[in-house]
């Protein structure tokens, strides 16, 4: 069970999504 605070989770999704863009560039 992951037990991150939501803040965490959406700045580590950001910087997926943001890693995934630099990857189609």
């Amino acid at each position: 069970e992951l037990n991150l605070p939501l803040g965490t989770v959406k700045t580590r999704i950001r910087m997926g999504i943001m890693e995934l863009r630099k990857n189609f560039n």
